[in-house]
């Protein structure tokens, strides 16, 4: 099954662990660099050590399971057995199908659909895959399709959390601003998947996999938001795309949709 190439956070971390004592950087502090190869942090404590050693772990599985699911998808695509009709009609009898309504000051309502969010870069990535099956020389990129669906995830997870309605767990916060008065902010893609209670929504394999490839180790949503990755080819887009699938796949399993899909 295509949800089953999300990589297995316990056997990363027993990997990590092993890997971690037999290193002499174990001694030394560790740096983390951009993708410009800029130092923007350090691993000291050797909890701090061990994280770093966990996400390079992951990105070697990360590479291997890329090249396996690229091959799976080109695969399914060849034999029919993937399209966007076949994803989006999934994705219709979803939660991504219903119709969410939330007030607004002033007794109004916001209503929206997930699925309207995120089928257009569907539909454009499969078109873009067909196009390539029949020409080769067709340059195959998905920045668009990328830079839509990666912030689509943060939204998406937001909702989430507010549906579960669990205690203490909510997508904003509430900070003092320079004179003391209190304000709302909402809280961050990376804030929500360190908290403690994403674990009571999201499954170990799902939220470790979202912290390596969202915010973390990647950065994927930091770097395509804030237009830091340029290079088409580079992995956060060639392989993005069709790990945001495989996210959007699993966040869809959370909740059981309230209303039924139109005939």
């Amino acid at each position: 099954m295509i949800y089953d190439f999300i990589p297995i956070y316990e056997n990363n971390k027993n990997n990590a662990e092993k890997n971690f004592k037999g290193l002499l950087t174990s001694f030394f502090p560790i740096s983390y660099t951009d993708i410009y190869g800029q130092i923007v942090g350090y691993a000291n404590t050797d909890e701090e050590k061990l994280r770093h050693e966990l996400w390079e772990t992951y990105k070697f599985d990360f590479a291997k399971r890329s090249f396996i699911l690229q091959q799976y998808i080109f695969y399914a695509l060849k034999t029919n057995k993937l399209n966007e009709y076949i994803l989006l009609e999934y994705f219709r009898t979803t939660w991504y199908g219903d119709i969410i309504t939330k007030a607004l000051p002033d007794k109004q309502k916001l209503k929206y659909q997930w699925l309207e969010h995120i089928k257009e870069p569907i539909i454009s990535y499969f078109e873009k895959q067909r196009k390539y099956a029949c020409n080769s020389y067709f340059r195959l990129t998905y920045i668009n399709e990328v830079d839509s669906l990666i912030l689509k995830i943060e939204g998406i997870l937001r909702d989430l959390i507010d549906f579960t309605q669990i205690d203490n767990f909510t997508v904003r916060k509430f900070v003092n601003d320079v004179n003391g008065r209190q304000v709302s902010y909402w809280k961050s893609l990376n804030e929500l998947l360190w908290d403690n209670n994403i674990s009571q929504i999201l499954s170990e394999n799902d939220v470790w996999f979202m912290r390596y490839f969202l915010t973390d180790y990647l950065n994927t949503r930091n770097n395509i938001a804030h237009c830091l990755v340029l290079n088409p080819y580079q992995e956060e887009y060639y392989y993005g795309f069709q790990w945001i699938l495989i996210i959007l796949l699993r966040l869809s399993l959370y909740i059981k949709r309230k209303n039924k899909p139109n005939s």
